[in-house]
């Protein structure tokens, strides 16, 4: 943290700030706006960063040593005609690592080492990040390191709790071996600055996987689905795979014998995705075991969607800071693939209100109606819908608000 600070003497501003990278800065700026405005804007700025703000009290002998060209008398009469437009506001100032603060925060997490692969995989990880500040958010640009990592932004502004992804996909035909890649993602909205996401993991050059991912697809719900793979590994003629795991119950698994033929092993996996699978984004793997001493654990992607009768879009309804008294409403859009109608709507909190819309028809708009009431703190509620469709079929899905104490105000 770097100290600065900011002095006024009527329409003059000092400021005065020390940094590793400069030493000690002064510069006068003429203020062209009222100096109370000026420095609550400046507060705001650090603010970004969780900064402290502190006001304080110029003493009388300090401010007489800062004016120059004047007698004793002169200096004690102007002292106190301008006592009561001098403000001292000490502030702590983010440095250029510590600006990166404010879009850090917005990340769940910014490194992933995917671990050992075989070549020809396909893995892929999402850094999630979400917009926690009033103001909009802009990702003007990224860029690896490494061509061993495809880089991809999904949303490039995200307002106010808006959530956005950036997709790393790791090359593993044309690179082998450890690599590491360190992507910057540079923001230019509300402020510019970068934040860096480490990417690593090593590619086997002696096991090839074909097809690279275990891909599923879009999946109805209740229906199962199969896919397999071939793996083979060219080296030792005793190289064997012992296991397969996961921590998905959803999936089975079967591991045909292997064929070895001159110093090449084969294995055909199969991999079969469960009836009882419940709706939703598939982005997993599974580990193969072997009996490499070296290195004995392999991951294969694994990616799909089981979808259901009955979709529900978004399926996190983020309704943002909310302050007590105040409404807000938003809408959400339900669908299926053959008209039906929506028979009720509701939940356990008394601060949500709906409007089911009438009719009999494919996709429905519903407007969601919430107002913040009891103690502040954060909601987060399961809201149910029910349907006139095949043994009432239901849909599911979850509505998020932090509510604030203060006067109501307009939140976007």
């Amino acid at each position: 943290m770097e100290l600065a600070r900011i002095q006024s003497v009527g329409s003059t501003i000092l400021v005065t700030c020390q940094t590793r990278a400069f030493g000690v800065r002064a510069v006068l700026l003429e203020a062209k706006t009222n100096v109370v405005e000026f420095v609550i804007e400046c507060a705001r700025r650090a603010a970004m960063c969780e900064s402290t703000v502190r006001w304080e009290t110029m003493d009388l002998e300090l401010l007489s040593e800062r004016i120059q060209n004047r007698d004793r008398a002169g200096r004690d009469a102007y002292i106190k005609r301008i006592m009561g437009l001098f403000l001292v506001v000490s502030l702590v100032v983010c440095n250029v690592g510590e600006s990166q603060e404010w879009a850090q925060k917005m990340f769940k997490t910014t490194t992933y080492n995917f671990g050992t692969l075989a070549r020809g995989s396909k893995p892929e990880f999402k850094f999630d990040l979400t917009n926690r500040y009033k103001d909009e958010v802009h990702i003007a640009g990224v860029r690896s390191s490494c061509g061993c990592t495809i880089v991809e932004i999904t949303k490039s502004t995200l307002k106010h709790s808006e959530t956005g992804q950036i997709i790393c996909r790791f090359d593993t035909i044309s690179h082998i071996g450890a690599k590491s890649s360190v992507v910057t993602v540079t923001f230019d909205r509300p402020y510019t600055t970068e934040v860096q996401l480490m990417v690593s993991g090593f590619v086997r050059r002696d096991v090839v996987m074909q097809p690279g991912v275990v891909e599923f697809g879009q999946v109805r719900k209740g229906v199962a689905v199969e896919r397999k793979i071939q793996i083979e590994y060219a080296g030792r003629l005793d190289w064997q795979i012992v296991d397969v795991r996961s921590n998905n119950t959803d999936y089975e698994v079967k591991l045909e014998p292997p064929k070895r033929l001159g110093g090449r092993v084969s294995y055909e996996l199969l991999v079969r995705l469960k009836e009882s699978s419940p709706p939703g984004y598939l982005h997993d793997h599974l580990t193969l075991v072997t009996n490499d001493p070296m290195s004995d654990m392999i991951e294969i992607p694994v990616e799909g969607r089981v979808l259901t009768d009955i979709t529900v879009s978004p399926a996190s309804l983020a309704l943002g800071d909310i302050r007590i008294g105040e409404r807000i409403i938003k809408k959400i859009v339900v669908r299926s693939d053959k008209p039906f109608r929506i028979v009720d709507i509701h939940c356990e909190d008394d601060c949500f209100q709906f409007l089911p819309t009438g009719g009999l028809r494919k996709t429905h708009i519903v407007p969601i109606t919430f107002v913040a009431q009891g103690k502040p703190g954060r909601i987060n509620q399961r809201i149910h819908i029910e349907t006139d469709l095949d043994q009432g079929r239901a849909a599911e899905f979850i509505a998020t608000a932090t509510i604030l104490t203060g006067t109501p105000e307009t939140v976007p």
